[in-house]
């Protein structure tokens, strides 16, 4: 019909960039469906999102241009269309507020600039929850207006809560640029606040202390670990002149400081931060504690057999690890993420001895609290399949292999997509199985084509 052919029309000028004239075609469309049938029809409300969707597209045209005025009248008559049809509570009115709030801050109209983003999170978050990358996005904005105020802590408190969304999502993945460019924006930040902090506070304060571990974390996560040993020790220097030996913030630096040297591969002096961190908690706080827990696992871990080139001492590993789960047992329970670690890190030191049934056992416990804890679709869920589909490959039961390498390839690529390494680890996997068994791409099924 005539309509029909309108939005087509309509349709097809959109997609050459050709607003003006969309419009033009959309507004015919619409006009004939409205005399038809009247306001409360769905293909009445489909033409006005199109129009909707157009006022977007040109938005954005105005506002790269930096036609900002332009921008914001097409934002704005957005907007209006996407609450008469959607009601206030929907992503897409969500996405209008967010535009509207990115023009005033192009415009330094920062107050405005907040109400809007503000409004567009809520949205977000009461429909999409806590860990959605539009969340990540609608915080890094906000702290982007805080940041152009000059409110640097607020400005930081908003990117390390985008920063902690990204990485939930996509992993510490260091090449990853929405991620470099985070941690690059928090760095930003944090040396702003550090500039401010040592003019007001001097060079021997907690705050300042607290700032400089901020930039050796973000300096870690970088990749960039001399920087980060950097900042930690000069962290460290203010913590024992103000703290003295005995602290556990002092325990915690010697950890992060620990932590480096372990990326650095440096493992004897990985080793002597971490057992400097352990002295401490052990005075202060007991055996029986999960900081202390936390730190009998970073020591078994510089003797893990299964990391590269550490010092390979399988009964150590064992020892520290065994001692880090009685702990938690007593204190968290047999339901807890850190037991199911606890589980994990012994089944990869049975794993490495060669113990197949015994590194199964651990690996199904830790699989098992897992489930019960996050559900199906999780990254630590995956690594348990992953973990148990190796297990089962070195037992030369290549079927069982592939069912728990497959289930932890569904569960990476519905949270990571296709470009992640953690997916292509798993792809990794797979086609090792099939070439065993004499498998080629050629003879694979469609079925296990789409798997991989």
């Amino acid at each position: 019909d005539v309509a029909t052919s309108y939005h087509n029309i309509g349709i097809l000028y959109q997609s050459l960039e050709k607003y003006e004239k969309a419009l033009e075609y959309f507004k015919k469309s619409l006009k004939i469906m409205l005399s038809i049938y009247g306001e409360n029809h769905p293909d009445v409300a489909k033409r006005k999102r199109n129009i909707g969707s157009v006022y977007d597209y040109q938005g954005v045209v105005y506002e790269n241009r930096g036609e900002y005025e332009k921008a914001m009248e097409c934002y704005k008559k957005s907007l209006k269309i996407k609450l008469s049809i959607l009601g206030e509570n929907h992503p897409d009115v969500a996405d209008s507020y967010n535009n509207i709030g990115i023009v005033y801050y192009s415009q330094g109209e920062y107050e405005k600039a907040l109400e809007y983003i503000e409004k567009s999170l809520k949205i977000y978050l009461s429909i999409l929850g806590e860990n959605h990358p539009d969340v990540a996005t609608s915080y890094n904005n906000i702290g982007s207006v805080y940041d152009s105020q000059g409110e640097y802590e607020k400005a930081l408190e908003y990117c390390e809560k985008s920063l902690k969304i990204q990485i939930s999502i996509l992993g510490k993945n260091k090449n990853h640029p929405d991620l470099a460019a985070s941690y690059n924006k928090a760095l930003e930040y944090n040396e702003k606040s550090l500039k401010i902090k040592l003019s007001i506070l001097g060079k021997n304060h907690p705050d300042v202390a607290a700032i400089y571990i901020n930039i050796g974390n973000v300096y870690d996560n970088l990749g960039e670990y001399e920087n980060a040993l950097e900042y930690f020790k000069k962290s460290l220097k203010i913590k024992l002149s103000i703290l003295g030996k005995n602290h556990p913030d002092v325990a915690a630096i010697y950890i992060n400081i620990g932590n480096v040297y372990y990326s650095l591969g440096e493992y004897e002096k990985a080793l002597e931060y971490y057992e400097k961190s352990l002295k401490i908690r052990l005075y202060i706080l007991g055996e029986n504690h999960p900081d202390v827990a936390n730190s009998y696992d970073n020591i078994g871990r510089v003797y893990d057999p299964n990391v590269f080139d550490n010092l390979h001492e399988y009964e150590k590993a064992m020892e520290y690890y065994e001692k880090s789960l009685k702990i938690r047992l007593s204190i968290l329970g047999k339901n807890h993420p850190d037991v199911a670690n606890s589980y994990d890190n012994i089944g990869r030191v049975y794993k490495s001895q060669a113990k197949y049934g015994k590194a199964l056992e651990y690996y199904k416990k830790s699989l098992k609290i897992r489930l019960s804890i996050f559900g199906e679709n999780h990254s630590d869920v995956a690594n348990s399949y992953d973990d148990i589909g190796r297990v089962y490959k070195s037992q030369r039961e290549y079927e069982k292999a592939l069912e728990y390498f497959k289930k932890s390839l569904i569960i990476r690529l519905s949270i990571f997509g296709e470009n992640h390494s953690d997916v292509a680890k798993s792809n990794r996997n797979i086609v090792s199985v099939y070439r065993i068994l004499g498998i080629t791409y050629d003879s694979l099924g469609e079925a296990e084509l789409s798997d991989l």
